[in-house]
């Protein structure tokens, strides 16, 4: 055989691809191997051994023993031989008369080797990657012992060679479970913002930049459970936009939406911190005041209809508000009970003129 040609198996794709999913090419030493070529050379009375991979083009050492270079090329490594034999090793006795080796450079040169046994690293497909072998500069036998010795050994790195693919892939799969947990978890507090952002834009008014009709109704729900469970009083104020009709006919709706979010900051600045008020929709309002009795509401319903009345507004005419007050009576009472009472008031204090007050008969001297 010509010193440049060099058998490949017929599986050799396969078994290339096999070596690289072990990931183990060009990679530091590791004290297993280096102690298994070294226990290989003791036991076969060698002064070099090796655990070889055979590469696309090359043979590359992963340990070493007796010799300084980290690979050779492929055509004239014997283990690119060994390795068309998967189940079996290869014993050279002595390479200067065998056709195969004789005029390989790892012969004719350093380190001159004349005697080789090496025996296949073979993964559980059955692919041959290279070989834990021995060699020494002269010829000689080996016995049956070393060889079964060598061969147990070789299978000993190959099962450890397994084992280290399966860590990396073991820890590959941990890195991408993180990796993967990260990505649900950033997810899941986009999410969870955007649920919020959403719920939050759900419950805003776009003309008062404050709560919309569906915030009333949720918190007037959870006012309303808390004063029947703790047993404190709540005022709710219906609160109405005199004539608001004409101050869209006469000044248009863009003039209409800047008089309710006004009317709406004005309102606000009557309340105190733990008040809320919201818009119902078109010209009404309505505040929900805990712990707040008859009295108390009135007077912070006065409070409200003198704001709005004693303001600057860019209208023909001045804007008021009719207000009307319900009060929480006791555990019998419900939250829709209020409501149509707040809204029976309203309607009295429209009846009574516009800029009026109505609701529970009480003194505010």
């Amino acid at each position: 055989m010509h010193k440049r040609d060099y058998p490949r198996p017929s599986n050799e794709a396969a078994r290339q691809a096999a070596l690289e999913r072990y990931q183990v090419l060009n990679s530091p030493p590791e004290r297993f191997y280096d102690d298994a070529a070294t226990l290989a050379a003791a036991v076969c009375g060698t002064p070099i051994a090796m655990v070889s991979l055979i590469d696309n083009d090359r043979q590359w050492y992963k340990a070493k023993v007796g010799v300084d270079t980290t690979e050779t090329h492929r055509r004239d490594a014997f283990c690119a031989h060994a390795i068309m034999t998967p189940n079996a090793p290869l014993v050279v006795n002595d390479a200067l008369v065998d056709e195969r080796f004789k005029d390989s450079a790892l012969v004719t040169a350093n380190p001159h080797i004349r005697f080789y046994a090496g025996s296949p690293l073979v993964t559980p497909e059955g692919h041959a990657l290279g070989t834990l072998c021995v060699i020494d500069t002269i010829p000689r036998d080996i016995t049956a012992a070393q060889l079964a010795a060598l061969e147990a050994l070789s299978r000993t790195v190959a099962s450890h060679l397994e084992q280290r693919r399966h860590i990396a892939d073991l820890e590959r799969l941990m890195l991408e479970k993180a990796a993967h947990v990260d990505a649900l978890e950033q997810h899941r507090l986009a999410l969870e913002e955007a649920t919020t952002r959403y719920r939050e834009e759900s419950l805003i008014d776009p003309v008062t930049n404050g709560p919309n009709r569906r915030a009333c109704e949720l918190r007037l729900v959870e006012e309303h459970q808390r004063t029947v469970r703790y047993g404190a009083p709540y005022a709710l104020l219906m609160i109405d936009i005199d004539n608001f009709k004409d101050v869209n006919d006469l000044h248009g709706h863009s003039q209409g939406d800047a008089v309710l979010a006004a009317a709406c900051t004005l309102v606000r600045t009557c309340l105190r911190p733990n008040d809320f008020v919201g818009r119902l929709g078109g010209d009404e309002f309505v505040a929900i005041l805990p712990g707040t009795n008859a009295r108390g509401a009135q007077v912070i319903a006065e409070r409200m209809r003198r704001a709005i009345y004693n303001a600057s507004w860019a209208t023909a005419f001045p804007v008021t508000v009719s207000i009307g007050i319900a009060c929480w009576k006791g555990a019998d009472d419900e939250a829709e009970d209020i409501l149509a009472r707040s809204d029976e008031a309203l309607y009295l204090a429209k009846s009574a003129g516009r800029n009026a007050v109505s609701g529970p008969r009480t003194s505010l001297l």
